[in-house]
């Protein structure tokens, strides 16, 4: 049987044993909570602070004061909540008791979420505790250090077995969604929320899921930006943007987009100040994987503040991205990060069609001074919640239910709606046997005069008033009296002046109940018969057991209900061995003689004497049981000679092999010592060294044996010959100049291959049609080096090519950070000629005009292109435009070409501000194309 298994059969036999139902059992277990909430602030914070880098005051703020609240609240109204609910009646019952009665489901699975552990894990357990039910708690393993002070403290202060922590991976909560319970509660993702609705489906199982989904921040112009920006970015950057209901986007119209963007720039400095990193309130990406996923939703998106970002920490700093378009990749899922995308709308019609055209989200933020077009859009748009000109605080609100709808979830809790979710609202009619008249009406034989008097009490639905259920009264007794029998008079209640028939009273009195029936006002029991005659009336009267509902049929005078109720099967009593459990006297028995922790047991092995807590212990390990071998050899014993069994008569026990000391076992270790690679063997040249085994023999021949044939070590270059390893020295010293001879053929036959393979590269790599596309990764380190270069500019080299098929071999350089008089500011580019195959069959100087772009990499399906381009004309006079010298494309300095070598371009080619200015840099690299224009004509030769 799995650890998850055992947890939820053990949770579900302490349900069993019916404690958790009883209220004041659950308000200590509530109180206890409060209790760890308080007492492990420390424990809390630490654990927050591995996991999310959440700071000191953080925790309380975001995690640990709405659990108090939360508490204190089930604590001060549990009564009320879990007292009989009464309902209207109609006619048919207004005489009965109706009410709905709130019980527990049973078991419930709470498995928790990472973003905010003890928030989502606690809260729902709250309302799982109030109700009644045991619950298994599964902390999620994301957040590990956080399961850890989960599993480690909370058994301290809760039932152990009502309330276990169950921590683990994937593969446990599998092990746990195999289980059967009452309900399950899931805070997290759609994914694993459809694979625990297929698990709850095998067992009917109903669940409450609470995802997340891409909620929606819309702005109106007519607002107060400055305020609604500061909002918006606390509710965003909140634990690094891990929120479920953090704001996912903006929308807003294109005239305010700029002032928004700079408002939240603004309050992101005044939140987390100048560089975030550093920032003790600022938290971090919870792993790797979330934080390379986010990274990815960047692509495509311009970004206007923050986008920083440091993988060895998880750290993303806080984002806005502008102009984002609705197919966007940070569009496509929940980003749950710090990433604030703005989206641009005509208007609200536009941002309500927007918003409906997608899954329904977890929360809807609107910022409007214009009430009405706030309630046009919640009246026009479905969310899990709605927040007009602020974040994230209506999952403060004890007395809103929080939940989602549709893809953002289902289900709700907080407050009396955690108690009522997580409770079984038992509807309950009870009647007497009584006035049976009224119900001829439905007993055959059916005529018309029945049938209109149905009619008149199905049909007829009035919501009767204090004066109007007296009449009722009033006029049903009449009923009954020509049918049935004429009803008691009626008795003063209490100083009130309500007065009711005794019969009618009864039924309050039997309940124990001491309150008005009219005015529901607690009532002084001495009170209620001024009158000592009719207070003997009234206590002569016969009434039912206060248990009647849960079963008890004693019916007798009212006097005599105290006397009773000490004899009551269904009365709750103490366990008299003073074990703190309270039961049903019925129960008593059975509890004593099974399940009492103080019951006197003998041991049926050793005969000693425990009490039940003890004798729980002590089975399993009594000495004198009668136990199987643990190593399954089939040998049975007493506990106590099983010790000396399995270390020296079991033919299963463990022995560790001489050789290669692994443990087998003793039936089974002789074989494997004849085959063990640690077993000693002899050399097969028999050289006689000592000390090989059978996994080195191979080696050994090989490299270790002196009598061992080898080859020559020069064999590569064509010797072949073979001799002992011993006389491999003297073949060399005599065959020197042989060897030397086989080498310089060796080296020769490679400079051919090598140069054959050198001239095959360079026609493959170079360019023959006067163009060159040329990338330059990396881009900002190339310029970051090119700035802090203490010796020179660095200068960057692209692939040679030709200006066309036999044409002049040419070569582009760039220099970063700029040359000359583009220095510090600039990007250069300059064209080269180099060496090349045919420059006897060209004109020269090179003639042609030759022009460099710089190529924007914007989106070509949203803004056309806007590429920079410089075109000149070589001037013949240049002497870098001479034909080069054989040879000179070697004479290279400090990494660098020759300076006669130095082509001709543009300094101030484009500056690095302007570059900035649209996509020109890209995922870090930058193209530059440049072109030839060679006019085609026949060449002389």
């Amino acid at each position: 049987m799995s650890r998850e298994q055992k947890a939820v059969e053990r949770a579900r036999k302490a349900f069993l044993t019916g404690r958790s139902k009883s209220l004041e059992y659950r308000i200590t277990q509530l109180k206890n909570l409060l209790r760890f909430v308080r007492e492990r602030q420390n424990e809390i914070a630490e654990g927050l602070k591995k996991d999310l880098r959440r700071s000191e005051f953080g925790t309380p703020l975001y995690e640990t004061l709405g659990l108090e609240s939360e508490i204190n609240l089930a604590v001060r109204k549990l009564k009320d909540w879990a007292a009989p609910r009464p309902v209207s009646k109609s006619m048919m019952t207004i005489s009965d008791q109706v009410y709905i009665q709130p019980e527990p489901l049973g078991v419930v699975l709470v498995i928790g979420a990472w973003n905010y552990p003890w928030a989502v894990t606690i809260g729902p357990l709250i309302g799982a505790i109030a109700a009644g039910n045991a619950a298994v708690i599964k902390p999620s393993e994301v957040s590990s250090h956080t399961s850890k002070v989960m599993e480690d403290l909370l058994p301290l202060y809760l039932d152990k077995e009502l309330y276990p922590v169950v921590t683990g991976g994937v593969t446990e909560t599998q092990e746990l969604l195999k289980q059967r319970f009452d309900h399950i509660f899931y805070t997290g993702n759609g994914t694993v929320a459809k694979i625990i609705m297929e698990a709850a489906a095998k067992h009917l199982t109903p669940s409450t899921l609470e995802l997340g989904g891409k909620s929606p921040c819309y702005i109106d112009n007519n607002c107060d930006l400055a305020v609604a920006c500061r909002r918006i970015a606390w509710g965003k950057y909140s634990n690094c943007g891990q929120t479920c209901i953090a704001p996912d986007y903006i929308l807003c119209d294109p005239s305010i987009q700029d002032r928004v963007i700079e408002e939240i720039k603004k309050n992101i400095k005044e939140f987390y100040t100048e560089d975030p990193q550093k920032c003790l309130d600022y938290g971090r990406i919870i792993n790797e994987r979330h934080f390379k996923r986010l990274m990815a939703l960047l692509e495509g998106s311009s970004v206007a503040v923050g986008g920083e970002n440091d993988e060895s920490e998880c750290y993303i700093a806080p984002t806005v991205l502008r102009d984002v378009k609705p197919d966007a990749k940070v569009m496509q899922e929940e980003i749950f990060g710090p990433l604030l995308p703005v989206l641009t709308v005509s208007g609200a019609d536009e941002a309500i069609k927007f918003i409906n055209q997608r899954e329904k989200p977890l929360a809807l933020y609107i910022f409007s001074s214009d009430n009405k077009l706030i309630k046009r859009m919640i009246a026009e748009t479905s969310s899990g919640g709605v927040l007009a000109n602020d974040c994230l605080m209506h999952f403060s609100v004890s007395s809103l239910p929080f939940g989602g709808v549709g893809n953002s979830g289902m289900g709700r809790y907080h407050g009396k709606y955690g108690f009522d979710h997580l409770s079984h609202l038992r509807g309950c009619l009870i009647k007497q046997l009584k006035m049976e008249g009224v119900n001829k009406m439905r007993y055959p034989p059916h005529t018309a005069d029945k049938l209109g008097w149905a009619r008149f009490f199905i049909l007829k639905h009035v919501d009767f008033g204090s004066l109007g259920r007296m009449a009722l009264l009033a006029l049903l007794a009449v009923f009954v009296a020509v049918i049935l029998q004429p009803m008691r008079d009626p008795v003063q209640v209490s100083t009130c002046g309500h007065r009711f028939c005794d019969s009618c009273l009864q039924e309050y009195l039997s309940e124990g109940v001491f309150k008005c029936p009219e005015d529901h006002l607690p009532l002084d029991y001495a009170k209620i018969f001024p009158d000592v005659e009719l207070e003997q009336q009234i206590l002569s009267l016969p009434i039912r057991c206060i248990h009647s509902e849960e079963g008890c049929r004693w019916t007798a005078q009212n006097k005599l209900l105290q006397a009773h109720l000490s004899m009551c099967e269904f009365n709750v009593v103490t366990c008299p061995n003073r074990c703190s459990v309270k039961l049903l006297r019925r129960e008593l028995p059975e509890h004593l003689q099974h399940d009492c922790a103080k019951r006197k047991l003998h041991c049926d092995h050793c005969g000693d004497q425990f009490t039940g807590e003890a004798y729980e212990s002590h089975q399993g390990d009594c000495p004198e049981e009668s136990v199987y071998c643990e190593n399954k050899c089939g040998a049975r014993m007493v506990r106590r000679l099983l010790a000396q069994h399995s270390v020296s008569e079991c033919p299963k026990r463990k022995l560790p092999c001489r050789y290669c000391r692994k443990e087998f076992l003793y039936d089974t270790i002789q074989p494997h010592q004849q085959q063990c690679p640690r077993f000693p063997v002899q050399c097969p040249n028999r050289c006689g060294t000592p000390g090989i085994t059978r996994e080195t023999l191979m080696a050994h021949v090989k490299e270790g044996c002196n009598t061992a044939m080898v080859l020559c070590p020069f064999k590569e270059a064509g010797c072949k010959h073979r001799c002992p390893k011993t006389g491999v020295a003297q073949h060399l010293e005599e065959g020197t100049h042989t060897h030397l001879t086989l080498l310089c053929g060796l080296v020769n036959r490679q400079r051919l291959e090598l140069r054959e393979l050198r001239r095959g590269v360079e026609e493959l790599s170079g360019s023959r049609d006067g163009t060159l596309l040329w990338k330059l990764s990396d881009y900002s380190q190339r310029l970051q080096e090119a700035k802090i270069r203490t010796s020179g500019s660095l200068e960057l080299f692209s692939p040679a090519f030709y200006s066309h098929t036999y044409g002049y071999r040419l070569q582009v350089s760039a220099f970063p950070n700029g040359n000359g008089t583009g220095e510090g500011s600039h990007l250069s580019v300059y064209i080269r000629v180099l060496p090349g195959e045919y420059d006897g069959l060209l004109e020269w100087p090179f003639p042609y005009r030759v022009s460099f772009s710089l190529l924007d990499q914007s989106d070509p399906a949203f803004t056309k292109p806007q590429h920079i381009t410089e075109t000149f004309n070589p001037d013949p006079t240049w002497k870098n435009f001479q034909r080069p010298r054989p040879g000179a494309l070697g004479s290279v300095r400090g990494g660098c070409l020759d300076e006669s070598m130095l082509g001709f371009g543009y300094p101030k080619f484009v500056t690095h501000e302007e570059m900035k200015k649209r996509n020109y840099i890209r995922d870090n690299a930058i193209f530059i194309k440049a072109s030839i224009d060679v006019v085609q004509k026949i060449l002389n030769s």
